[in-house]
């Protein structure tokens, strides 16, 4: 999964919520 971007992602989908420091 992708990090939730609340400024790119949003609403987030498709990502992992609360997950800023994600290298997937």
């Amino acid at each position: 999964m992708r990090p939730c971007m609340a400024s790119v992602v949003l609403p987030p989908l498709s990502c992992e919520p609360a997950a800023p420091n994600t290298n997937k």
